[in-house]
């Protein structure tokens, strides 16, 4: 690429394709410095890059392109650089770099495939997760509806009970009310019950001293006739008599008593 490049810029300069090999030579000294010859690495197993201050793969492009002039980054003159190499070689060291390029593409390209795998895998993640808020919510929600359909149920039983209480206590009222007239009704039966039965033992008993008292009256009115005849028998008599009389009276009544006791 660098030597199509150089190639692009010399013949915009106006140069001929002769001088293409002393730039491609300036190039292949700019790619392959003289530090990484094969005589040096030859008896070093890992080579080692000058200083930072001279390190010309800072510098690599700008020599490339100032053939054979003055570097004034890494201090140098590009033309100078030890060995030169030929077009072949130079297109071999680009083939390495375009096919280390090529590699290194194609481990971006899978990198970023992967990369989208990822995201992909992430916005899956998302939706999945997304969905399963929604999922969340939406039950919460029908837990929540479910609870506020309780409470209203809830809330128009305990209502129901409230409007039932008063008719209930009119209800137990009125029960009380029927109760108390039936006993006073049991009552009244019985207290009639009772009074007719009295009145029957009261007729029974008036049934049952009707001839004791008609006999006491016969034996009053016997009594009374007694003593009625027994005045007028004594009005005839003297007082001694009369006296006399009243005593044998009197010891008969105090023994028929004691007869009687």
């Amino acid at each position: 690429m660098e030597v199509m490049a150089l190639r692009a810029r010399l013949l915009l300069s106006g140069r001929s394709e002769q001088h293409i090999g002393s730039g491609e030579k300036s190039l292949a000294g700019c790619l392959y410095p003289s530090w990484l010859s094969s005589r040096r690495s030859a008896s070093r197993s890992t080579p080692r890059p000058p200083p930072l201050w001279r390190n010309p793969w800072r510098c690599e492009l700008d020599c490339s392109l100032l053939g054979g002039r003055a570097c004034l980054r890494c201090r140098r003159t590009c033309s100078r650089r030890g060995k030169s190499w030929t077009l072949a070689e130079a297109k071999d060291f680009v083939g390495r770099f375009a096919a280390k390029g090529e590699a290194i593409q194609l481990k971006r390209d899978a990198l970023q495939r992967r990369k989208e795998a990822l995201e992909e895998r992430l916005q899956q993640r998302r939706a999945q997760k997304a969905l399963r808020a929604a999922r969340k919510f939406e039950r919460r929600q029908q837990r929540m509806e479910e609870r506020l359909q309780q409470r209203h149920a809830q809330r128009a039983l305990k209502d129901a009970r409230k409007l039932e209480r008063p008719q209930q206590r009119l209800q137990q009222r009125w029960q009380r009310v029927v109760g108390h007239a039936q006993r006073a009704l049991q009552q009244e039966q019985k207290l009639s019950a009772s009074s007719q039965q009295q009145a029957a033992d009261a007729a029974a008993a008036a049934a049952r001293a009707k001839p004791r008292e008609e006999s006491l009256a016969r034996r009053v009115a016997e009594r009374n006739r007694r003593k009625l005849r027994s005045w007028t028998s004594m009005k005839n008599l003297t007082f001694e008599e009369q006296q006399a009389a009243a005593k044998t009276a009197a010891a008969a009544a105090a023994a028929s008593r004691n007869t009687c006791t």
